[in-house]
């Protein structure tokens, strides 16, 4: 779970969570593609599901990464901010 929200005239990219484990990573992006839009705080709950279906290991988990755009092909020239706040991670969201 995390909470974010948009700030200034942010570009219309997705936001996207990627989990990584020793040899395995998975990236789940926001189902709103323009929710770095948005100029309010936020929740996304992501189930450890979305990352143990791709043969991630979320108890030997290394490394976190949360983005906007493309996290394949990353290109730069966006503009504006994301604001990031209370990231958990193994514990179910209440």
């Amino acid at each position: 779970s995390l909470y974010f929200q948009g700030g200034g005239a942010n570009s219309a990219e997705s936001l996207y969570v990627t989990v990584k484990d020793n040899s395995k990573s998975k990236t789940v992006a926001h189902s709103n593609a323009q929710a770095v839009q948005v100029a309010e705080w936020q929740q996304w709950k992501i189930p450890l599901s979305e990352f143990t279906s791709g043969g991630v290991k979320v108890t030997a988990v290394k490394a976190m990464v949360i983005g906007v755009g493309n996290n394949v092909a990353p290109t730069a020239g966006g503009t504006g901010v994301v604001y990031i706040d209370d990231v958990g991670f193994g514990h179910s969201v209440q």
